[in-house]
């Protein structure tokens, strides 16, 4: 029997305003590796009409399921009414054992990302570039070869890697942007715009970029109306990065959006959205890449934000040095080292 060329690459991931938008954009990313090199990407979601339009949008077949099903109930019946797939992509952050077991049985080869649980111990292969994950490695023993740790396995889209982070020139304004994910479940977005409000600093402005998913729009409001400096609001751009380059600096989550300014070396204060990126960003911090300003789930630490801010203004080279750091820490090569791993279990 001739091998056929193109093989089926199915990715199971959600996304939505609970789960966040990052796992959607990030796959898509990897998707569109696969199709460049001929083969066929199969996207398996629970139902969200945002994630479908999106993925529409950039033509990638999608297969939505109720939202009420298990994983287990997607799995099987995927295999009961699906092509069998080459390969298999989970991106839903702590993959049951049982499902990494289950899809292997069928003979088909696993791939997990950011995976604390299942993929560890079973899948062909795990990526985790978050340092939340790093912690769990080590607990699982010989497993290590099938493990690719750090930030060098980030998947970055090349538009986002050509985007390249200007110096701040003494006498130029303060431009800050502030984009908490597609989602921000947390309103994350409307915290910072609390404390921004409350810096005693004339030459600032202030660009608020929300994502599709974004839903505290009256809270929003009622900051904004109450805002000190001048500012702009914008909701699902579609060239968000083109945008964010226009800044000096950007406060965002430490999940997907700090990964990508980052390999730009775009200067980053990064709050952490999720318990998991509350690791990585005290490693990107560690490294000299971010400025560490706390969590939603703990504390905002507006001390700490407005004392940066206001360094930078005398010492250009603190805003500098991060730009520098940021992109050594994250090169830009990620997606093509993720593919040619992926690659293997196919060919």
């Amino acid at each position: 029997m001739v091998e056929k060329k193109n093989k089926l690459i199915v990715f199971r991931l959600d996304a939505g305003h609970e789960r966040g938008m990052g796992h959607l954009y990030r796959m898509m990313t990897l998707a569109d590796e696969f199709r460049r090199k001929g083969h066929d990407c199969l996207f398996v979601l629970k139902r969200n009409d945002v994630a479908s339009r999106i993925l529409d949008s950039v033509k990638f077949r999608c297969l939505s399921y109720p939202v009420h099903l298990t994983e287990e109930d997607i799995v099987e019946k995927y295999f009961k009414d699906e092509l069998e797939p080459d390969l298999w992509i989970f991106d839903i952050l702590s993959t049951d054992e049982t499902l990494v077991v289950r899809t292997k049985s069928m003979g088909v080869p696993v791939v997990s990302f950011d995976d604390l649980k299942g993929g560890l111990l079973h899948a062909d292969l795990v990526v985790n570039a978050i340092a939340g994950c790093w912690d769990e490695e080590s607990k699982v023993s010989g497993r290590i070869p099938h493990v690719l740790s750090g930030p060098r396995y980030a998947i970055i889209t090349s538009d986002i890697i050509n985007l390249k982070y200007k110096k701040k020139m003494p006498q130029e304004d303060i431009r800050i942007g502030v984009t908490m994910g597609g989602s921000d479940t947390h309103g994350a977005t409307v915290k910072i715009g609390q404390v921004l409000s409350r810096f005693d600093e004339k030459d600032m402005y202030v660009n608020f970029f929300l994502g599709p998913h974004f839903m505290h729009d009256i809270e929003m409001d009622e900051m904004l109306a109450a805002f000190s400096h001048p500012f702009t609001v914008k909701k699902g751009v579609s060239d968000l990065y083109v945008e964010l380059i226009n800044n000096n600096l950007v406060i965002c989550g430490g999940g997907q959006t700090m990964f990508e300014l980052c390999s730009m070396g775009m200067p980053v204060m990064a709050l952490a959205n999720e318990v998991h990126e509350e690791k990585t960003i005290r490693y990107f911090e560690r490294n000299g890449a971010c400025i560490d300003i706390g969590s939603v789930h703990k504390e905002l630490d507006d001390e700490k934000m407005c004392k940066f801010i206001d360094e930078i203004k005398y010492d250009l080279d603190k805003l500098n040095r991060l730009a520098v750091n940021a992109v050594q820490l994250v090169d830009g090569k990620g997606t093509k080292r993720c593919y040619s791993a992926c690659a293997v279990l196919i060919n």
